[in-house]
């Protein structure tokens, strides 16, 4: 769940039972899983002038982030596929396709 007014990702699994709290310092405005079971959070900053993605793993700890250097009072939403690719879609209705990881070879 992203809690907007409390600045943070709260994470439970499938019977509801918490499981751990992701802080940025900011408000997360959209959220989504992909396929290796890690987050992609996107937050608005509103002390700069862009929207930006962190990706936490499955365990809460942040790997990256992506920058998508959107104009300030963009909202964004998030969905991901099944191949990992991440759709961003603005309050404006544009929508935007993101490959934002590599296929892993097994």
């Amino acid at each position: 769940m992203a809690d907007y007014d409390g600045g943070e990702v709260v994470v439970t699994d499938k019977t509801g039972t918490f499981r751990y709290r992701y802080q940025s310092g900011c408000r997360p405005t959209g959220i989504a899983t992909d396929t290796q079971a890690q987050l992609i959070v996107s937050y608005k900053y509103t002390y700069m002038r862009d929207v930006k993605i962190h990706i936490i793993d499955k365990n809460g700890l942040f790997l990256h982030f992506l920058n998508t250097f959107q104009p300030l009072n963009v909202e964004v939403g998030l969905d991901v596929d099944s191949e990992d690719n991440l759709y961003l879609a603005e309050y404006s209705g544009t929508v935007k396709k993101i490959r934002y990881m590599k296929q892993q070879n097994e």
